[in-house]
């Protein structure tokens, strides 16, 4: 079953009173959705600060930075201005789907050109899924801001017509009213040709064109320089005049095995864009600037002026760092990683499936006092869960 839970945060969002946001349930096997929650909740008000006292939950911290922060400037330390009680709707659950196989990996996103239209994706395991696939990708569409919805299935067609699997399923808008999904496809048989691919949806997100192929997978697990691309995400520069407007970007992570001893030798971020709506997308370039220690879970986000910002979770063991990098050319070129934050993850959550410790991030494009700030959400092991603001 998939479950959509609408809060009714936006409209507070908007006003002087502090931002009422989920949180009360976060927990590891719910952490994912529910960071992305908070944060954007951070990213609408970064007046807001919550806390909630419970030595067995997450901490949720937003880191929030400008492009002067980002040159090396400091902007000092955080400042606490309010705080809001939180609360769970649970009288506002959705069913998009009911079925006893799996449907996982939920994502969902608003088009800015029609506040009643939800797109929405997911993977499926169900008997419906197309034939001669073992795992697929849902598209979910509601008209009614979330009341009701209809699906679909990304179509196993073009490049990816002969892979028997899609997942990490992601979706956005672009400030045209177009949806775009990404996701990975490959043959269980071995992961092969593990390929990322981007599909593009003109009725708001129910049916999606044939996918374009984005990156290639390479080879089989255990030859050389076998590559395996992973947990891809996408936005799209939600401007409709000047240079970037509607541009898609896309990231992920490629791993590959250079030597074929069946170990990665390489973890880097890589980065795709498309400046033609969706209907081809530029070679690969990397973000990263190294890669001999695992960088995974990207995010990408645009900022008021078409900025390309990503960051990533690095694990070079024992530190788990958030990097991040940007590029000021929409996406032609990136500079140079820097270190956000280090943390200590929570363990648990590396060994719940479709559960890892990720982050979220979001840009303030409102033309507001903010214009400009980043946040970034992530969960890391502490005592309280506390949204934070840098003023």
């Amino acid at each position: 079953m998939l479950t959509l839970l609408l809060i009714d945060m936006l409209a507070s969002a908007f006003n002087v009173q502090p931002v009422r946001a989920e949180s009360a349930t976060i927990n590891a096997p719910d952490d994912y959705p529910t960071i992305q929650t908070a944060m954007r909740a951070l990213s609408l008000n970064p007046n807001v600060v919550g806390e909630r006292d419970d030595s067995d939950e997450i901490s949720i911290e937003a880191s929030r930075f400008s492009s002067i922060v980002l040159l090396g400037s400091n902007l000092g330390s955080p400042s606490r201005t309010s705080t809001s009680e939180v609360m769970s709707p649970s009288s506002n659950d959705v069913n998009l789907y009911v079925d006893p196989y799996d449907q996982d990996e939920p994502t969902i996103a608003l088009n800015p050109t029609n506040s009643f239209n939800l797109a929405a994706g997911s993977h499926d395991e169900s008997t419906a899924k197309p034939a001669g696939t073992t795992l697929w990708v849902m598209a979910y569409r509601s008209l009614d801001s979330g009341a009701t919805w209809s699906r679909s299935y990304v179509p196993r067609a073009g490049p990816i017509a002969l892979f028997e699997r899609a997942g990490d399923p992601v979706v956005d808008f672009d400030g045209f009213g177009n949806a775009f999904y990404t996701g990975v496809a490959f043959s269980r048989g071995g992961e092969n040709d593990v390929s990322v691919w981007v599909a593009k949806s003109i009725d708001g997100g129910l049916t999606y064109d044939t996918p374009m192929m984005v990156d290639e997978g390479n080879g089989d697990p255990g030859t050389p320089f076998f590559e395996f691309n992973d947990k891809p995400w996408i936005v799209a520069d939600k401007r409709t005049t000047g240079t970037g407007a509607g541009y898609v970007y896309v990231t992920w992570t490629s791993f590959v095995d250079i030597d074929g001893d069946g170990l990665q030798d390489t973890y880097h971020i890589l980065f795709s864009r498309s400046i033609d709506g969706g209907a081809t997308f530029s070679t690969p370039i990397q973000v990263s600037d190294t890669g001999n220690s695992t960088n995974q879970l990207s995010q990408v986000a645009v900022g008021p002026n078409g900025e390309v910002y990503v960051s990533w979770i690095n694990w070079n063991l024992p530190t788990t760092r958030i990097l991040f990098d940007k590029s000021t050319d929409y996406g032609a070129s990136f500079g140079t990683d820097i270190e956000v934050q280090s943390f200590v993850e929570i363990p648990s959550l590396q060994y719940i499936s479709r559960t890892p410790p990720s982050i979220s991030m979001a840009a303030d494009t409102s033309g507001g006092a903010y214009d400009g700030y980043i946040y970034i959400a992530y969960p890391a092991r502490a005592k309280t869960i506390r949204l934070l603001s840098y003023m």
